[in-house]
């Protein structure tokens, strides 16, 4: 009796997921990747990879070496040169981001942090958490910060090192802040200690594999770069993971004999499985297949403007990529497609299992409404809400 209870919640609750997936087309999460290979070998195995993955153990029960591959392979596609690479699985981009944030804190205590306005809202979050003072910058229309008044709040504050929270793929709107820009700014006004921080939890995941991608890298003066990898990647369990150079993370290593271990991450015990699910997919699919996936998302995110705009509907997208911002819905559409929504715009994110008959299925409903209530606008007014 009690088995039967624990299979009839379990299949409702499974019922119940699987139905919201199929008009998920808001999230962003990779909901067609298949990791049935790691969860029938390993999903009933305990693997913790608790301490610095670079740290060899050799009786652990951790999945390190694994773990170790994902980040050289990103590391090597983000010019983080190998001998000075080091990162670690975090328990999402919230955790990546106070770790890029703490290690600045250590380099630079009495450091500003700027951040944008559409910025993650774990940024001023993990600012209080570390006590640092934070000055929100504005945001363009279109969701990308405001170089002018970034100038303007560091002139203001010269005497202070400056730490910069750089968006590689906004929230809401899918904005990429300009790292040349940002770099001209700290030299106009001769700041010479600072940090850049990447929130690339967004967008980390396919930017490298694209043609036209932004020179947003290590080569770069950023210092530490935090990607979501249950976004584009997949995984079915949330998850990112932080990369920094070695040769700044080192002052935060705390020695810990008890796990035989230095630590020098945010959480200290941690998933052993979340390396396995992206090892996974990055094995499957190679380069290639990464590069071709992330083409197939861009193109259906350009299509889906494309229709949009045709139709005379308020939206844009963002250079490279894959949100397609759009005027929000009737509330019945926004909760039945999954949309996220702030202030009077919501947005697609064109995602794998996101297809253009899924999206078809979408526009007709959206397009049939919008009909009826006789509220499509002529193009000229559509730019003039962007504007």
């Amino acid at each position: 009796m009690i088995s039967d209870n624990i299979t009839t919640e379990l299949e409702r609750l499974r019922h119940t997921i699987l139905e919201r997936a199929e008009t998920s087309i808001g999230t962003p999460v990779n909901l067609a990747a298949d990791h049935s290979q790691i969860i029938s070998l390993l999903g009933n195995v305990f693997l913790n990879n608790v301490g610095d993955p670079f740290v060899e153990r050799a009786n652990g029960l951790v999945s390190h070496e694994f773990e170790r591959e994902v980040l050289r392979f990103f590391g090597k596609h983000y010019a983080l040169d190998e001998a000075d690479l080091w990162g670690y699985f975090t328990s999402g981009s919230t955790e990546g981001n106070l770790y890029g944030l703490w290690l600045a804190r250590e380099r630079f205590p009495d450091a500003v942090l700027y951040y944008s306005v559409d910025s993650h809202y774990s940024i001023p979050k993990n600012a209080r958490i570390l006590g640092l003072e934070a000055v929100e910058i504005p945001s363009s229309p279109r969701g990308e910060i405001d170089y002018e008044a970034l100038d303007h709040a560091v002139q203001a504050r010269t005497r202070y090192p400056v730490i910069v929270n750089l968006n590689c793929g906004t929230t809401m709107k899918g904005a990429i802040d300009d790292l040349a820009r940002i770099e001209s700014i700290l030299d106009k006004h001769r700041i010479n200690d600072f940090h850049i921080h990447v929130d690339a939890a967004l967008f980390g995941g396919y930017l490298p594999f694209i043609d036209d991608a932004l020179e947003i890298n290590f080569n770069r003066p950023i210092a530490s770069l935090a990607i979501s990898g249950y976004k584009f990647i997949g995984s079915p369990v949330p998850c990112g993971f932080v990369l920094a150079r070695r040769t700044l993370s080192a002052q935060l290593t705390q020695e810990a004999e008890y796990i035989q271990s230095p630590d020098t991450t945010v959480s200290g015990s941690r998933s052993g499985h979340t390396p396995l699910f992206l090892w996974h997919r990055i094995r499957s699919l190679g380069e290639e297949g990464l590069a071709q996936e992330a083409r197939d998302c861009l193109s259906l995110a350009e299509w889906c403007q494309e229709q949009l705009e045709a139709h005379g509907y308020p939206c844009f997208r963002n250079g490279r990529s894959n949100i397609v911002v759009l005027r929000k819905p009737n509330p019945e559409l926004v909760n039945r497609w999954r949309l996220l929504s702030q202030g009077e715009w919501s947005h697609i994110i064109c995602m794998q299992h996101v297809t253009k008959e899924k999206l078809k299925e979408f526009l007709r409903e959206l397009f049939q409404e919008e009909t009826e209530k006789g509220s499509f606008l002529p193009r000229g007014q559509c730019q003039e809400l962007l504007s």
